[in-house]
């Protein structure tokens, strides 16, 4: 099956070029959004959870030239014939027969990949903050959402995610990169594909009774920009270490994976399955 890499840097660049004829960077971003509308409605929607015109304070605050000189750069660390290599093994390691696209834009400086829950399957990578990315960590990781995903929109409500839903996403993700390159789940390996620091790692680790108390009251809770700043943010203002709706995900599928279960099987089970074997084993 063939891969479709579409990337936005050359429309980019002739945009930000005519910076100077727009009013604010809002406008001169408006221009090149409009190339692309379906996929960043899709993002501001399930990822930012805002609309453009909430964002557009935000926006204007953006060095657009800055960030095209990191998008340049991305691309000439990580070419496209890389991404498509490392796309193609995530496509052969989980059977992956559905169609999708890849697109590799200059976004708004705060997301380095995303696979949302679409009615056309799309994997976005945002070209200005790739050039800090591990490419090893971060498409198997957007791939695993990809899959999970797509299979599941016919079979769980994933319009409106849970918190129980997204942790259980985000443990599956996580461990993606390490059981497909069979690397042992220790403190080290965990606290890099989470992209955290060890001692953030271990900081969770001691927290863990507290993280599965809390979360665990607001596992059938809609997913509000509140809750997923909360659980699976750095989120200062929480009374929880940062990230901990992942390091919860990752102690439920790793504790699935040590009594037999497959990544690639869990990938494609039931929310309320998963976490009832969970509940029975733990």
């Amino acid at each position: 099956m063939a891969v479709n890499i579409t990337v936005g840097l050359t429309h980019f660049k002739s945009i930000v070029r005519k910076e100077s004829l727009y009013e604010s960077n809002f406008e001169c971003w408006l221009s090149y959004y409009k190339e692309y509308q379906t996929i960043f409605d899709v993002l501001f929607k399930k990822i930012y959870m805002s609309t453009l015109d909430d964002l557009s304070s935000y926006i204007n605050t953006l060095d657009l030239k800055e960030m095209m000189r990191r998008a340049e750069y991305s691309l000439e660390r990580h070419p496209v014939a890389e991404i498509e290599i490392m796309v193609r093994q995530c496509m052969v390691y989980f059977n992956m027969d559905i169609a999708f696209d890849v697109f590799m834009l200059v976004g708004l400086d705060g997301i380095d990949g995303a696979a949302p829950i679409s009615d056309k399957p799309f994997l976005f990578f945002g070209l200005e903050r790739m050039n800090h990315s591990d490419l090893s960590i971060l498409i198997p990781h957007e791939f695993n959402h990809l899959c999970r995903f797509q299979y599941l929109k016919n079979v769980e409500d994933l319009h409106h995610l849970t918190v129980k839903q997204l942790t259980v996403a985000e443990g599956l993700a996580v461990l993606t990169p390490l059981v497909m390159n069979n690397l042992r789940l220790t403190n080290e390996n965990l606290s890099s594909t989470m992209m955290i620091t060890v001692e953030e790692y271990k900081a969770l680790q001691k927290r863990t009774e507290r993280i599965v108390s809390e979360m665990t009251n607001d596992f059938d809770s809609p997913l509000s920009p509140e809750l997923l700043a909360k659980y699976f943010m750095a989120n200062a203002d929480s009374d929880l270490p940062g990230k901990s709706g992942y390091f919860f995900g990752v102690m439920i599928i790793t504790l699935l994976l040590q009594k037999g279960y497959s990544l690639k099987e869990l990938s494609y089970k039931k929310t309320e399955e998963i976490v009832a074997l969970y509940e029975q084993i733990s």
